[in-house]
């Protein structure tokens, strides 16, 4: 857990990915042979279960029966669903908790903020992403900087840590400079607010006005104020304009009609998985769409693009994944786990978010961090209640076990 999550943003992909399998080889070879294996998996771990599996599912029921060649790319994304099922079950037998996650993202954000640093002050990159997609770099760092949060107890050192590397991943989520990003962290900051006043509850009614105040401090900032709220402006005003500039907005918008019109020809399965560029570009062609100066793989909005290239069955799996996870985060919290609870339905809200403006399962990065997130935040909420149910069980700390009076928790 920790590798992963130190090493998503410092790293290019395929290091990333290495050092993973790297570091679950050696835990395996390093393993406690006498530690009981079994795990008893209730339904909610099996509905999550079926929901990462439902995915490549779909994938390749679409790409047999609709695209032809077959070939492996179309297989390589979804592929990671399926890679993290066998983490998800080992965290769950290990009875793994948050702290390595969370010591974990504390690094890696802050890693992430040094390298947004180093690529905008030193190599002047106006918007550095690190070893990718600036809009993919932010998004994973706000999601960071959430998980870095997440109430733990931790070393002192790994507290000062936490404060600098929270600040660090700020300047990397303001120098990437994200529209979709500024639109998560107001939402996000509502989400996790619990964390705070839930130990404190004077401070309830500032979890309202602080993350609009903050958001609007930043877009006050010269740098972010003309690249979100100036050009954003300009280019919302010239779309009506005869022989308006293309921009960004107007790009976006035209690969975003030309995947609405693919879905309304092929509501239930889509052009097929991977064949996105294909249709855009017959019908940039045809005139239907504007122009495209670039045209590109992906929609540029998931829910879209999933809908354009797999249809209906596409979108469902989707947002059948992201209820399986709220689902998850919601159980956590009715069971009194806010810590690891919160952070499952920030990291669902914030998803849906992205998907706005991102292509979430058509990059590499953003769809491994996807499913190897996912399934660590699950497996942690369970293990939680699970570990609860063993001592409310045996009578362990915290608890009083008596027959007649049912189980109490002690006020410690």
């Amino acid at each position: 857990m920790f590798a992963a999550a130190a090493s998503v943003l410092v790293l290019p992909a395929g290091a990333t990915g290495s050092l993973v399998l790297l570091a679950c080889s050696v835990a395996y070879l390093m393993r406690d042979r006498s530690v009981p294996r079994r795990t008893a998996f209730h339904l909610r771990d099996l509905l999550f279960i079926g929901a990462m599996v439902s995915y490549p599912v779909v994938v390749a029921s679409n790409v047999f029966a609709l695209v032809e060649p077959v070939r492996w790319r179309y297989f390589d994304d979804p592929s990671r669903f399926l890679m993290a099922i066998p983490i998800y079950v080992a965290l769950r037998r290990a009875r793994s908790t948050p702290t390595a996650f969370v010591q974990g993202s504390i690094v890696g954000v802050a890693g992430a903020g040094l390298i947004a640093g180093y690529q905008f002050f030193v190599l002047e990159n106006p918007r550095p992403g690190g070893f990718m997609n600036p809009v993919s770099f932010s998004n994973i760092a706000l999601l960071l900087i959430c998980i870095s949060l997440m109430p733990v107890e931790l070393p002192r050192i790994w507290r000062w840590l936490r404060v600098s590397a929270v600040v660090l991943g700020g300047v990397a989520v303001v120098l990437a400079n994200t529209r979709g990003s500024f639109l998560a962290v107001p939402i996000l900051a509502l989400v996790t607010s619990p964390w705070l006043y839930n130990r404190r509850p004077r401070l309830k009614k500032w979890t309202v006005l602080v993350p609009l105040i903050f958001v609007g401090i930043l877009l006050l900032i010269p740098y972010t104020q003309q690249r979100i709220v100036q050009a954003t402006a300009a280019e919302l005003t010239s779309l009506g304009e005869p022989d308006a500039p293309l921009t960004s907005v107007s790009e976006r918008l035209a690969r975003a009609r030309a995947a609405w019109l693919m879905f309304e020809k092929h509501p239930w399965f889509g052009v097929g998985h991977g064949q996105y560029l294909f249709e855009l570009r017959k019908l940039d062609r045809e005139g239907l769409v504007g122009g495209i100066a670039a045209p590109g793989t992906h929609a540029h909005n998931n829910y879209l693009h999933l809908a354009a290239e797999m249809g209906v069955a596409g979108l469902a799996v989707y947002l059948l994944l992201l209820f399986c996870i709220f689902e998850a985060g919601r159980y956590g919290c009715r069971r009194g786990f806010d810590n690891v609870g919160v952070m499952l339905k920030a990291f669902a809200i914030g998803q849906g978010v992205f998907s706005l403006t991102d292509t979430q399962f058509s990059i590499n990065i953003t769809c491994t961090f996807f499913a190897m997130a996912s399934a660590v935040l699950v497996a942690l909420a369970f293990n939680a209640v699970e570990r609860d149910r063993q001592d409310l069980r045996t009578g362990r700390t915290g608890t009083v076990c008596n027959r007649s009076q049912g189980v109490r928790r002690l006020e410690m």
